[in-house]
């Protein structure tokens, strides 16, 4: 088939006039003309040009005329060669430029795949929650629900401080049962510096060590959330939030080391710092759940330090039962705390000079124990104390013959359980001769002489204190 076949074919297939083909490819109205008349074929340029107008391969366009073509355009063997040549490089240039297309479009594909994943990859990293451990603001805003607790004794006088959380409601503080023990009164201080008193104890248990107070108004404070501690295993992150050593809200990190099987649950063995209170403090897993309550440390070791699972607080508030006051824990560690109410205070020298003046309970501060009438506190019924700690002798019988005005003979029923009249309601068993102690008494004064000319001036003791509390 003559290439003016093949072209006119090409135009009637696109259903263009010869004016449009021609302005297609870039060529006259009557060059076109002679091309499909058979005056005159187009040279290799033009056919390039009708190639890539139409999208067909130069082998295509002219493989059915390739005869025609090189005879019609040869005058010998040298110029057919060169034409020949020329086809060749075209074809080859040709090939090489759809080689280079194809190269293209997979580069421009494989960076389009590579932003797609880039983009997935960025999007998971700003939306990845980021942990707890790592996340200051996040800390910082679990410490506004985080407390210091004061505890205050029957005086008025600081006895104890500790840490606690808010929790279930802006009213209610967890802490150790420890901590709230030592307070005839209570207070709490914010990490916002806002001091609340503690009205009532909702719940508590000594033997679990947690205690549940509700104070006298709501502080508006974001109460925590509580975690499985059960989930938690050994190597997570953990964060520990207290006010050790008067220092409020301190943060340390560390890892669950274990979990120390105890006869009601299991007590969470963690390496982030604790210290002296601490207790009452919130352990918190890296979702910034609270897990547990920070209660205690070994002494021998490092790092090694204790917290109560959260699962026992909650059971505790779920079943309370009646609130009590705060003074009713305190009146369990320090039973004597009653008699402080209606005590006066004393020295030996008026109770030896003038009975009759200080009856009734009365308490006598900054004395010493000069002697028992047993080995120790624990099998004696009576001792001498002293205001002199140079009169403290040892020895019970030189000081119930001695003259001295700075002794003076104190009793108690060794039967503690029975809580008699003349029972020492709380010792410190510790104490020795020369111990300096508080002594509360029950100073019973009986004016006889009416009737036998005797004076009763009898002492029991209700407590022995150690001054070191």
């Amino acid at each position: 088939m003559a290439f003016k076949d093949s072209l006119h074919n090409l135009r009637n297939e696109y259903n263009l006039t010869q004016m449009e083909f021609a302005k297609k490819i870039g060529v006259t109205t009557g060059m076109l003309a002679e091309w499909e008349s058979g005056e005159s074929e187009p040279n290799l340029e033009q056919l390039a040009k009708i190639s890539s107008a139409f999208n067909i391969s130069l082998d295509k366009l002219i493989s059915s005329n390739k005869k025609d073509y090189f005879v019609s355009h040869n005058d010998n063997n040298s110029s057919l060669n060169t034409k020949s040549g020329n086809l060749s490089v075209l074809s080859d240039n040709s090939s090489l430029a759809l080689k280079k297309k194809k190269k293209l479009l997979t580069v421009i594909l494989l960076i389009i795949i590579v932003l797609i994943l880039a983009s997935f990859t960025l999007i998971f990293f700003i939306t990845k929650p980021t942990s707890f451990s790592d996340d200051p603001n996040a800390i910082s805003q679990a410490e506004n629900s985080l407390v210091k607790i004061y505890c205050y004794d029957f005086y008025g006088k600081e006895s104890a401080t500790g840490s606690g959380f808010v929790a279930f409601d802006g009213q209610t503080v967890i802490t150790n049962y420890h901590v709230a023990c030592e307070g005839y009164k209570i207070k709490i201080s914010t990490d916002q510096d806002n001091s609340y008193d503690v009205d009532s104890i909702i719940t508590y248990s000594e033997e679990k060590d947690i205690c549940i107070l509700k104070l006298t108004e709501d502080t508006g404070i974001e109460p925590l959330t509580f975690g499985n501690p059960d989930d938690i295993k050994k190597g997570e992150n953990v964060i520990a939030i207290g006010s050790p050593l008067r220092t409020k809200n301190s943060v340390s990190k560390g890892v669950l080391s274990g979990k120390i099987t105890s006869k009601d649950f299991d007590v969470l063995q963690f390496t982030a710092s604790i210290s002296s209170g601490s207790s009452g403090g919130a352990l918190f897993n890296d979702y910034g759940e609270v897990i547990g309550v920070t209660f205690a440390s070994y002494e021998n070791g490092q790092n090694l330090n204790l917290a109560i699972p959260i699962n026992v607080v909650s059971d505790l508030y779920n079943n309370k039962g009646m609130s009590t006051e705060p003074e009713l824990l305190y009146k369990r560690t320090y039973p004597y705390v009653d008699f402080l109410k209606k005590s006066v205070e004393t020295t030996i020298k008026d109770l030896n000079n003038s009975p009759s003046a200080v009856t009734g309970n009365c308490i006598i501060k900054s004395v010493y124990i000069s002697s028992f009438n047993g080995e120790n506190l624990e099998t004696s019924t009576q001792a001498f104390i002293t205001d002199r700690k140079s009169s403290v002798s040892g020895d019970f019988i030189y000081d119930k013959s001695s003259k001295d005005k700075s002794l003076l003979c104190i009793q108690w029923d060794n039967d503690n359980a029975n809580y008699t009249d003349n029972s020492m309601v709380y010792c410190d068993e510790s104490l020795a001769v020369g111990s300096f102690v508080t002594v509360i008494l029950d100073h019973m004064y009986y004016d006889l002489s009416s009737l036998n000319n005797n004076v009763v001036n009898t002492i029991y003791c209700k407590a022995i204190i150690s001054q070191n509390e």
